[in-house]
């Protein structure tokens, strides 16, 4: 029988050989975990921008200049001066309920009625290339059959010893 060495012995008894490698499994549950981690908090960012009260303050905007390229010039008469945007439903925030405030968003989006279900049946059946291109082909038939009617009728109006139709050219 071999001689194990003694350092091997003492460590194999022990059980600090090395560090133990995470298997692939444990390695893909740590990396969701994270993942889950970092999507929480970035979801929690979101929703806290959005659950921010607006100041009263509201922000401010300085104006650049304007440039007109009909005229190929700037236009800096408002350069640099601030400029404070407002909303419409800002100043009716103040003065009325929730209630009040979804009814007034409401009139202002104005009285746009959503299409009922039903209405699409209504309209007409679109028609399929296919079929569009079959009508053309119609239409071009008749006017091949209406034009070869004419030419028939003048050959034989010529054939039955009718005068000849003259024709006159004119000079524009």
């Amino acid at each position: 029988m071999q001689q194990i060495a003694e350092q091997k012995l003492k460590a194999f008894s022990i059980g600090t050989m090395g560090k133990r490698q995470m298997s692939k499994k444990e390695l893909e549950d740590q990396r969701k975990k994270e993942q889950e981690e970092a999507a929480a908090q970035a979801f929690e960012e979101f929703v806290a921008t959005f659950q921010e009260t607006p100041s009263k303050a509201g922000k401010v905007w300085v104006k650049a200049g304007t440039y007109d390229a009909g005229r190929r010039q700037e236009d800096t008469r408002e350069k640099g001066k601030l400029y404070k945007p407002q909303s419409r439903l800002s100043e009716l925030a103040d003065k009325l309920t929730t209630a009040e405030r979804a009814q007034e968003y409401a009139r202002l989006l104005g009285d746009r009625k959503p299409d009922r279900p039903g209405k699409k049946r209504d309209r007409e059946k679109k028609k399929s290339n296919l079929e569009l291109f079959k009508e053309e082909l119609k239409l071009i038939q008749e006017e091949r059959e209406e034009r070869h009617k004419y030419k028939g009728a003048i050959k034989s109006t010529i054939e039955d010893g009718a005068p000849a139709v003259k024709t006159c050219k004119f000079n524009l």
